[in-house]
């Protein structure tokens, strides 16, 4: 549903904007916003409806996963760099950024940085220089969506305590 909230939130802020909400202006005429579309087209192709592990549509026509094909801090990234990644890695280096989030299907969670760790073993906590910074911002998230902070879950074996988690202590991901 990621690319469907993008589009949605797309649509919000440029018929706001129009319509004169103040808050929406404020926003848009002093921050830099880039909505990008997803990156796997040839992914999404694949993707099953209620395939609650999602492996399906993460590879590109070559089938590398491109969710995993980032340099990783930790040298644990073995594979060639897909040319949709290269293309991502020389955006985000061209703009400076200070916040960025991404939105995936699946689990409803906000998930937090760091995605691996140096042991690159599941359930490792891998804090970021700005851990307390990330958890105040997942948290935010997950306590104002509709029902990431809850106990249901739409997939079995899916529960992180108020929604959130580390992403290395959720599942280890190399070049994630």
């Amino acid at each position: 549903i990621g690319r469907e909230v993008l589009i949605y939130l797309t649509q919000y802020l440029l018929f706001k904007y129009e319509e004169g909400d103040e808050r929406v202006k404020k926003l848009v005429d002093s921050t830099n916003i880039f909505i990008t579309p997803p990156k796997k087209p040839d992914g999404f192709e694949k993707a099953k409806i209620n395939d609650c592990m999602g492996v399906g549509g993460r590879g590109n026509y070559y089938n590398v996963d491109l969710n995993r094909n980032f340099p990783d801090q930790f040298g644990g990234n073995k594979e060639k760099v897909q040319p949709e990644t290269k293309a991502i890695i020389d955006w985000i280096e061209s703009n400076p950024f200070v916040l960025s989030a991404n939105l995936h299907g699946g689990s409803v969670v906000a998930s937090y940085p760091y995605d691996d760790s140096k042991s690159h073993r599941h359930g490792t906590y891998s804090a970021a220089p700005d851990d307390a910074m990330f958890r105040l911002l997942a948290h935010t998230y997950a306590d104002n969506h509709l029902t990431m902070s809850k106990q249901e879950r739409p997939c079995s074996g899916d529960f992180f305590k108020d929604g959130i988690t580390n992403g290395a202590q959720w599942y280890d991901v190399p070049g994630g």
